[in-house]
């Protein structure tokens, strides 16, 4: 006589958590201020990315060589400079921190746009531009961290406060890097 094994007990069926209560995050006009200028920030440095790349190769002699140590001194810096920007984002403002960084990687780019637009892009400029605009990359992302939560909470350390930024930071990456490459 066999035994028949015994089914399995069904899956418990994933359950939704309720947001808290309070006014809705849209309503707030400092949240829909940082979530705009992430988006654009986002988006821009994904632009200007696939942009530099294209232009790069656009240029007489370039090749995959340059085009890779330039896309390299863009990206090094900006894992390097992660850490160094948690550390700067939990002394000083973040906002501050995040406004300064996207206004330097914002002149970064437009520089590499001149350079390229004149025609007059020596490889050397091109990656001191690449290196500055992947730190000011890194910085602002370290400065995005939590900037949310230090505007609703009463101390700019305090613990995040419910309704926070950092529960909606992952959905809002998704969708604006959802179209791009």
């Amino acid at each position: 006589m066999t035994a028949t094994p015994e089914p399995a007990p069904p899956h418990p069926s994933p359950t939704l958590t309720a947001l808290p209560a309070g006014p809705p995050l849209w309503r707030d006009r400092r949240f829909m201020l940082l979530t705009a200028a992430r988006t654009i920030s986002v988006l821009g440095n994904g632009f200007a990315r696939v942009a530099l790349s294209f232009a790069v190769l656009a240029l007489p002699g370039a090749g995959p060589g340059q085009l890779s140590l330039v896309l390299a001194c863009q990206a090094v810096p900006q894992l390097a400079f992660v850490l160094v920007g948690g550390v700067l984002a939990d002394r000083m403002s973040r906002s501050r921190l995040m406004i300064v960084a996207d206004l330097v990687g914002a002149a970064a780019y437009a520089g590499l746009a001149a350079m390229v637009l004149t025609g007059h892009a020596p490889l050397w400029a091109l990656c001191s531009l690449a290196a500055l605009a992947g730190t000011a990359t890194a910085l602002c992302s370290s400065g995005c961290g939590s900037s949310w939560c230090s505007t609703r909470s009463s101390s700019p350390r305090s613990t995040p406060t419910p309704g926070c930024w950092d529960r909606w930071r992952p959905k809002a990456g998704w969708a604006v890097r959802a179209p791009g490459p």
